[in-house]
């Protein structure tokens, strides 16, 4: 999109904000449980009438940002990933189960994470080896998972 350095300052601060907006909401719309000794379970309920707001205020930055005619193609070729890497936008329902294995050699944790939104279901498992680890690929759900686990 051949962005300028004030151009790629400027998504970025939309980008970061929106983050921090959805990372509340999601906050708030989630429970944790230790499900046993080793294992944590993170449930985030749909929050799409509150994260609806904040996809659309993404967009309009974006949009700002580039104009009329690279936004269009940005609409074409990306809006899909930016939905991907904000999780739904608060339009799916998300359990992430983690299982502490402090005593393996390969990772420290095993994590699946489930999404479901209408006709639409995904899941995947993963080893990681650190908290840091989990966190960069999963995203900030992660943050919520018990102090010391």
């Amino acid at each position: 999109f051949d962005l300028t350095p004030a151009e790629q300052k400027a998504i970025a601060r939309t980008l970061e904000a929106a983050r921090a907006k959805l990372d509340a909401l999601e906050a708030a719309n989630t429970t944790v449980t230790r499900a046993s000794g080793n294992v944590v379970k993170i449930e985030v309920k749909p929050f799409p009438q509150a994260g609806a707001p904040v996809y659309d205020e993404l967009m309009a930055g974006i949009a700002g940002t580039l104009g009329a005619e690279r936004n269009a193609a940005f609409l074409q070729f990306s809006s899909e990933q930016v939905e991907k890497s904000f999780w739904g936008v608060g339009s799916l329902e998300r359990t992430l189960t983690v299982t502490s294995q402090p005593e393996s050699k390969h990772s420290r944790y095993l994590a699946t994470d489930k999404t479901d939104s209408p006709g639409n279901h995904y899941s995947s498992s993963r080893n990681y080896k650190s908290r840091e680890d989990l966190e960069k690929r999963l995203g900030s759900i992660v943050k919520l998972l018990l102090e010391g686990f």
